[in-house]
């Protein structure tokens, strides 16, 4: 079982205009560093970042958050305690 965690943010509108996307996807490392971002669309049927590709199950959980707010959550797109 893999343990890549991920925190997700829901930008706001002004946010998500400038990086052409909805939802900040940060890869993060064992001390919760995000090792890498990119920005995908709410409606993206999957993700790629770190060089993988994650299904829309990673997504689905953070389009119904308000903006300016985010999670964690594993590949699965289940939720993670914080680091």
């Amino acid at each position: 079982m893999s343990n890549t965690q991920f925190f997700l943010f829901r930008l706001d509108s002004s946010e998500a205009a400038k990086s052409c996307g909805e939802i900040e996807v940060q890869l993060l490392d064992s001390s919760g560093r995000a090792k890498e971002v990119v920005f995908v669309s709410i409606d993206a049927e999957a993700v790629t970042v770190g060089g993988r590709e994650y299904p829309r199950s990673l997504l689905d959980r953070v389009s119904s958050i308000a903006e300016g707010k985010g999670m964690y959550v594993n590949e699965f797109g289940e939720d993670v305690q914080p680091f």
